[in-house]
Parts: structure tokens; C-alpha cells; sequence
């Protein structure tokens, strides 16, 4: 199959617009292309061959003739409250074309919003607005009113032309020009860091008999800006961070009033913030963290008592230098969470915060909730002590260290540490044997992890495999403790509060998953109800540790899951077979743990009684808003975050096209054959059509007969680079050499 079928598919569907699952279903494409198609999907769209509609794409017609409502300035949508029939609020996925559609929070269907409807919303903003339906029985949002505004920056060309003005071209291609003053900040053809400042008024007419935000012989071109700086020239990768950033509403700058309040965080505790809090200076805790990072949101002790061990989980305080509603937090909540990318970080928090005062660095005082478990000898908790507290960091340690201790090698700077360390060591087995045989989970997926050279331009050198190491996961396993035990603590007492829940997947999905698999030769046995178990998945991910195929069906069975999500509803956590979970150890990077400390500080101060039934439903309701998101703005940061990874991949392997690496059949479709390599660590396709004139993919068997040769997932072969083309994230492929499974 070619990217025709996926234009084809789009047009069968005679105008609405399709979700990634769906296309997938229609065109009879394996769930675990879902990445690759996506890209093949956005690469259509710069084109212009198809519609970019947030989560959906549809073919290009003229969007539908439908009367909308006009705007009623006398009584606004905002005088409307959400809940009530009719309105619906979401995030707006705007076409260039003028219409666009509503993404429901509550994760109802899109919505379609007419050009007459869209009332100054941009790409990506919080919108609310009424639902109502149009000639052609389609669901339409009327009448659209902005919430708040996710796009206050976009990245383009400026551009300048002597007796027309100035302008931008967005590198976002969901934005039109926009009309700015002329600066002396830039040259023409620079690409500039720009502020939106509202949409221009547009004229009955242009100069030139044209309507719409295109016109160049007019000042307007549909938005109004400012030129904030210079990021370089086209093709820098910056600009590139820094646009897709800002399409997915984040920001690497901070608004006046939020870096006051900044500025007015002491650097230093006082020593009236030790009232009320225990000393734990003396107690030697430590952090783990990457190499690389300069944020540290938790330290830890753990030590072998008479009934097992004892674990100290002190998290930073975040809460006492954010107070509620104020300038910082109102940037906290509305950011939800701090994003990574490939030598940039957009925090959450001001770096004063972030870095200094918040952040539980080596050899400084620094103010703690902790989370003071007991545990027997299994792992079990048998006791738990929530409390705040003053503590100092004995050590900055790094993944890479202490994995090398805990495989028995000498590491001088941590010797005063590894008994201790050993002992964590310990514990943190005990806790992932113990979560294994309760149902949990445990997808080993090697993460992306691109290294950039030198500054000023820090091409991309290398894209390899993030190691996951016995380190990892003795942080990873004690954090999992401290958020369970604060769970637990908010349940048994009824307190509301913002849980991180995962739903049950769907049978039909399990058991369209374990058919798969089976394919494969992994037999996955259906339960009583015809379902799939969390034991016989958890089975399965331990039969197929180290095989070629591993990480192909980790992602299909991934696919065939719920996704995690912020509630004030405890549904429980089917990944890791938890009764109840929440986030409590971030607080420096993600807003829903610093919910969580408020209202664990806020219970403390009314000395442990419980609100009445009416109060805890009435903050209950305010905090599945809070959650519901800060789950959008999670999704948002991911897509972001993989969208530029493959930015990335894609540059490395521009430099490499004839050359020839060995990989893995990761995939396998009418599309062709997704391959990973083995090193750098990037996928590619080998098209269908390069393989044999004629190609069948045989669905069941999940092969791709090509002429006289048969392809599967694990299949070793040896690939040349064709192209890859950073914009539109594709590496295409060429095969040379199949060889024996591994």
C-alpha cells in the first residue's frame, strides 16, 4: 500500500473526518502503524492533499454549507455554565481553510465549527460553545467562545516587501500570516520568535478582489503580531523545538506578574518554615536522576529494620512556594506539566523554582513532604507516616553510578553509600516481584534518547536506546510505593483528591490482541468471560523478553489498552493492579502532585477532620476539571515531545542517505515494512512497492508476501537509507539483505 490508500480511505469516508483507530480499521492496517501512519498522515497535510483536524484528518472538499447561528453579543457563551445542555467545551483544531473542529474534554465526537462560528479562536485554543446539528445531520459546534487562549506564540519566515508591509509565515501551516510592524530585530527570510496579538479586522474586500486572511496587497493578513526576536535562519532545529511547542500551546517564557512572584521566593528556607515540620536533616537521603538534570523533585532513604525495611520518600515542597490562585500558580495549572525535548526543557515552574529554592539539590535545606513506609520482607506495607519536613540532600547521584553499583562494580564516590544503596537495591525487587504476582504490567520499552553536539548549532549526532537500568527501576519502584500509600490514605478517609486512573481495556481489543499474538506462536489463554487476564498478559511480556519481536507486540498490546488519565473518580489502575494510585512525587513538573500536597496539607491543618459529604462532592467536581486538564495538557506534551524525536531522527538520517545499517522488522502492513535499526536507534519504511511489483498482506499470519519472499515482525534484514526529510519525519528505506531470525 502507498500513501494513496490512506488519501482513499479519507474520501470513502465522504467527509467526516477519521481518528487514527478508525483509518487504521478501514484500511486494514495493523494497530501498531499507528506512529509511522501518523506521519504519513501529516505529510499529506503539509501538502495540502488532505485536512489536519487535530486527532482526525479528513479528504479535502469544501467543508459542508451549513447555516450557522450568528454570534449573540447580547448573551454571551460564557454566561452559560459548561454543564449545561447543549455546551460543550474542547480544544479547537482550526484548518488554514477557515472551519475547524471541537475535541470534547469529555472525549465525546469532534464537533464541526462552520467559518461564521470560530469568533477570533485559533488553532489549539480552549473553546466553549453549543452543540446543535446541520442540514446534513453532522454534529456542529455554534457560536464558539475562547476560554482561554493556548497560542500566544508562533515561530516563522518574516518577511518584508517595500510598499506592502511586513509579515510572518508561520511554520505551522494551521495558522494564516500574520501582520506585524516592521523591526530591525530581523532580516527578511529570518525566522523570528512572534506574539499574537489578535486577529485583524478584515475588510469587505480586499484591494485586489479577494477575501480571506491571504492578501498581501492589504495590511491585513488575518492575524496581528509582534516580532519578539531572532531564532536564526530557516532549518535551524530551535525553531523547530520552539514551533511545535507553541502549536501544542507551551511557551519557553514565563508572563510578568509569574516571574515577580518568582523573584520574591526567598533562595533560602527561613527558619519559620521549620514549624510544624519534623528534622530530617541528619537522615541521609539521597537523589537519583538522569545526568543530565537539574530539577530534583525526590530523595530517598531506605534502611533494614526488624520487620523488613523502612523507606523514607521525601518529596519537594512545592506547595509552600506556589500559593493557590496566585500569578505562579495560575502559569503552573494552565503549563499542567514541564516538557522535554532534545536540549531544551519548557518547566513548569520558573527556573528559580525549578532549579533553586523547589528543587532538593546536594547539601541544602530544602523543605519536604514524605511518605514513611514500612515494609515487611515480601515488600508488603505494613505501616504508613505522611508528614512534612526539613531535610538535606547527602548526594547528587546519577543513574549511571548507581546502576554500576548495584552490578558490583566500585564507584569511589558512592562508597559511603552502598550498603545503603544495596539495600534499596533489594527492596525494589521485592517491590516489582510483588506487584508482578498481584497482575501489574511491566512494558520494558527502550525509550529514545537523541544527543545533540556543541552549541551554537547542536546538530544531532546520535539517536540510541535510553538504558533501563536496575537504577531506574529502584527509583521507579519506591516512587510507585509513595503515590499507592498517599492513594490509600485519601481513600480510606473519602477525601477527594486528583487519582491517576486506568481503565480495564476493552475485551474485544484483548481478544483481537491475544489472536495476534497467537499468530506468533505465543499462545495468551481467554478467561471465564472470554477475556484476557492481567496475569496471562503479564505471562506473555515474560515469554517474549529478549525475542526480536518484543517490542513490535509490546505496542500493539499498548494500543489494545486504555490510556491513563487525571480523575477525582477512583477507578483503580488496571496496568499496575492497583486498587487506587495517584501522582504525589512530582510536584516540580507536573501540577496534579501539587494538587495533591495541597490538599494533603489542607486536611492536616483541620487536624484530620472530614469535610461534609456536600463539601467533599462540591471539590470533588472542581477537581475533575482540574484533572481533566491537566490529562489534555499531558497528551499535549507527548505529542509534542515525539514530534520532535522523529524531527530529530529524521535529520540524523538526512546525512546518511546510501548508507547501509542493520535493523529489525518492527511492523508489517500493505504500507510496506516498518524496520528499526539496530544503530542509530530510528525506524523506517521499506515501501511495498520497492519489494515486488505485487505485494499481499496477509492479515492473519501478519506477513507481507512480496513475489517469491515472505516478511514478519523479528524478521532480521539489511536496509540502505533512501531519504529522510526532517519536515515531513520520514525515513524511507531500501532492502538489501534479508537474513535468519535472530
Amino acid at each position: 500500500m502507498n500513501r494513496e490508500l490512506l488519501v482513499k480511505v479519507l474520501e470513502s469516508a465522504r467527509g467526516r473526518p477519521l481518528g487514527i483507530e478508525d483509518l487504521l480499521v478501514r484500511g486494514g492496517l495493523d494497530p501498531g502503524l499507528e506512529p509511522l501512519v501518523r506521519r504519513e498522515l501529516r505529510a499529506l497535510v503539509r501538502e495540502g492533499r488532505i485536512a489536519g483536524l487535530g486527532k482526525r484528518f479528513a479528504a479535502r472538499p469544501a467543508p459542508p454549507k451549513v447555516e450557522a447561528e450568528p454570534i449573540c453579543n447580547s448573551a454571551p457563551v460564557h454566561q452559560t455554565a459548561a454543564k449545561a445542555p447543549g455546551v460543550v467545551e474542547g480544544v479547537l483544531r482550526r484548518h488554514r481553510d477557515g472551519y475547524g473542529f471541537i475535541n470534547p474534554l469529555d472525549g465525546g465526537d469532534d464537533l464541526f465549527v462552520p467559518p461564521p462560528a470560530m469568533a477570533g479562536a485559533l488553532d489549539g485554543d480552549l473553546v466553549r460553545a453549543r452543540a446543535g446539528v446541520g442540514r446534513d445531520g453532522r454534529r456542529l459546534a455554534r457560536a464558539v467562545e475562547v476560554i482561554e487562549r493556548r497560542r500566544v506564540l508562533a515561530v516563522g519566515t518574516y518577511r518584508v516587501v517595500a510598499g506592502a508591509g511586513a509579515w510572518v509565515e508561520p511554520r505551522d501551516r494551521a495558522l494564516p500570516p500574520i501582520s506585524v510592524p516592521e523591526t530591525r530585530v530581523a532580516a527578511d527570510g529570518d525566522v523570528v520568535r512572534v506574539k499574537i496579538l489578535d486577529f485583524a479586522a478584515p475588510p469587505a474586500e480586499s484591494a485586489h478582489g479577494q477575501r480571506g486572511g491571504r492578501s498581501r496587497g492589504d495590511k491585513w493578513l488575518g492575524l496581528t503580531g509582534k516580532v519578539l526576536s531572532r531564532l536564526g535562519r530557516p532549518g535551524d532545529p530551535d525553531a523547530e523545538v520552539l514551533s511545535v511547542a507553541y502549536g501544542e500551546g507551551f511557551s519557553d517564557s514565563f508572563p510578568p506578574d509569574a516571574l515577580r512572584a518568582a523573584e520574591s521566593v526567598p533562595l533560602e528556607i527561613a527558619a519559620g518554615d521549620r514549624l510544624g515540620r519534623r528534622d530530617l536533616t541528619a537522615l541521609p537521603l539521597i537523589t537519583i536522576d538522569g545526568e543530565d538534570a537539574r530539577d530534583f523533585d525526590d530523595a530517598v532513604f531506605v534502611e533494614r529494620t526488624s520487620h523488613g525495611f523502612r523507606a523514607v520518600i521525601a518529596i519537594a515542597d512545592v506547595s509552600a512556594y506556589v500559593p493557590e490562585n496566585g500569578a505562579l500558580d495560575r502559569e503552573a495549572r494552565r503549563r499542567a506539566t514541564s516538557v522535554y525535548f532534545p536540549g531544551h526543557v519548557l518547566p513548569m515552574l520558573p527556573e528559580r523554582l525549578s532549579n533553586g529554592i523547589c528543587s532538593l539539590n546536594p547539601d541544602a535545606e530544602r523543605l519536604c513532604l514524605v511518605a514513611d513506609l514500612v515494609l515487611d520482607e515480601r515488600g508488603a506495607t505494613l505501616d504508613t507516616d505522611l508528614y512534612p519536613a526539613v531535610m538535606k540532600s547527602r548526594a547528587r547521584c546519577t543513574y549511571g553510578q548507581v546502576a554500576a553499583l548495584l552490578d558490583g562494580d566500585s564507584v569511589p564516590e558512592l562508597r559511603h553509600l552502598r550498603e545503603m544503596l544495596l539495600v534499596a537495591g533489594e527492596l525494589a525487587k521485592r517491590l516489582t516481584e510483588r506487584r508482578r504476582a498481584r497482575g501489574a504490567l511491566d512494558f520494558d520499552l527502550p525509550e529514545m534518547q537523541v544527543k545533540l553536539g556543541p552549541a551554537p548549532e547542536r546538530p544531532v549526532v546520535a539517536v540510541e536506546r535510553q538504558p533501563r537500568t536496575d537504577a531506574h527501576r529502584l527509583i521507579e519502584e519506591l516512587m510507585l510505593a509513595a503515590n499507592e500509600a498517599v492513594a490509600r490514605y485519601f481513600a480510606e478517609r473519602d477525601l477527594p483528591v486528583v487519582y491517576r486512573v486506568h481503565g480495564p481495556p476493552k475485551e474485544e481489543k484483548l481478544r483481537t490482541f491475544a489472536l495476534l499474538a497467537g499468530a506468533f506462536g505465543y499462545d495468551i489463554p481467554l478467561d471465564a468471560k472470554g477475556s484476557v487476564s492481567a496475569m496471562a498478559l503479564n505471562d506473555f511480556l515474560e515469554r517474549v523478553e529478549g525475542r526480536p519481536e518484543q517490542r513490535a507486540l509490546h505496542h500493539l498490546l499498548l494500543r489494545s489498552m486504555m490510556q491513563a488519565v487525571y480523575s477525582s473518580e477512583n477507578i483503580g489502575h488496571f496496568g499496575l493492579a492497583a486498587e487506587g494510585y495517584l501522582h504525589f512525587s512530582s510536584p516540580i513538573r507536573r501540577y496534579p502532585d501539587l494538587v495533591v500536597h495541597r490538599l494533603l496539607k489542607g486536611h492536616w491543618a483541620r487536624a484530620g477532620r472530614v469535610p461534609s459529604r456536600e463539601a467533599r462532592a462540591r471539590d470533588a467536581r472542581a477537581l475533575e476539571e482540574v484533572a481533566v486538564h491537566c490529562s489534555e495538557r499531558e497528551r499535549a506534551a507527548t505529542s509534542a515531545e515525539r514530534e520532535i524525536d522523529a524531527y530529530y531522527a529524521a535529520a540524523l538520517m538526512q546525512g546518511r542517505t546510501g548508507q547501509r545499517f542493520p535493523g529489525t522488522v518492527a511492523s508489517v502492513a500493505e504500507l510496506g515494512l516498518f524496520v528499526e535499526l539496530d544503530d542509530p536507534f530510528v525506524e523506517g519504511l521499506v515501501r511495498a512497492e520497492t519489494l515486488s511489483p505485487r505485494t499481499r498482506f496477509d492479515e492473519r499470519r501478519h506477513r507481507l508476501e512480496a513475489g517469491t519472499r515472505s516478511f514478519g515482525i523479528g524478521d532480521r534484514v539489511e536496509v540502505e537509507v533512501a531519504s529522510a526529510d526532517p519536515v515531513t519525519r520520514r525515513i524511507d528505506l531500501l532492502l538489501r539483505a534479508k537474513h535468519k531470525r535472530r
